[in-house]
């Protein structure tokens, strides 16, 4: 059973299609250049429409390249938010940033090193919970797009 479970949640999920909100695009943006200071990675960015309010949804982690990565939601006019409603489009983002010091070397921050919880051999997982359960959201690749900073 729950391997007919994980096939369908594959293929859904391929389609776009999850039990508990719609996703439209995986993104990630590298960023690159700039001053020696200047932060430095990746944005990973997950579009979707819910399919219930954050007070059922929530999300916690991005599970990707070995890291574990907190998130944060912004909402259709691109501010950062808690709350969403049903049907709601929103951005969950996670930011996979270090900082380039020229004393020092590259140092790692606001992430943790960390395998993936379940077993799964795509690109990286979401976690977020659902009315009390956890659940993951499996994709397979993100769109990659590669930004200059001055």
């Amino acid at each position: 059973m729950e391997i007919k479970y994980s096939i369908l949640s594959v293929i859904l999920t391929f389609l776009g299609l999850y039990p508990d909100f719609k996703t439209i695009s995986f993104e990630a943006v590298r960023e690159s250049g700039g001053i020696a200071s200047a932060k430095h990675g990746i944005i990973y960015q997950i579009k979707m429409q819910t399919k219930t309010g954050s007070n059922h949804l929530y999300f916690d982690y991005l599970y990707v390249d070995g890291l574990k990565i907190p998130i944060e939601i912004k909402n259709e006019q691109n501010k950062t938010s808690h709350s969403f409603e049903k049907k709601e489009t929103i951005l969950v983002i996670a930011a996979k940033l270090s900082e380039e010091n020229p004393n020092e070397p590259k140092t790692i921050q606001n992430h943790t090193k960390s395998e993936f919880p379940i077993k799964y051999n795509g690109k990286a997982l979401l976690s977020y919970w659902l009315n009390g359960k956890q659940k993951y959201l499996q994709i397979k690749e993100f769109k990659v797009k590669h930004v200059l900073k001055p």
